[in-house]
């Protein structure tokens, strides 16, 4: 949810963590305040691991607001 007064443009930006790729929908958005935004986040094993491997979402905001989203994965492979 925008906390904030004015409307604002966010960027998004992704460290995968090891052994994965990491895909985001919308990479970009603008958000009202008081409004909301869902994120499509999917991420896929590209190196199976028996370790938690640790990543991040940046959202870079157009007024300076910067939001982090910790990613915490152990990738395995289901096949």
């Amino acid at each position: 949810m925008n906390v904030g007064n004015s409307t604002e443009t966010y960027l998004c930006g992704v460290q995968a963590p090891n052994g994965t790729s990491v895909n985001l929908y919308p990479t970009f958005f603008t958000i009202t305040p008081q409004g909301t935004q869902d994120l499509e986040i999917q991420i896929n094993v590209t190196q199976p691991s028996e370790d938690f491997s640790f990543g991040e979402i940046v959202l870079a905001g157009s007024m300076n607001h910067i939001v982090r989203i910790t990613l915490s994965v152990v990738p395995v492979s289901t096949q």
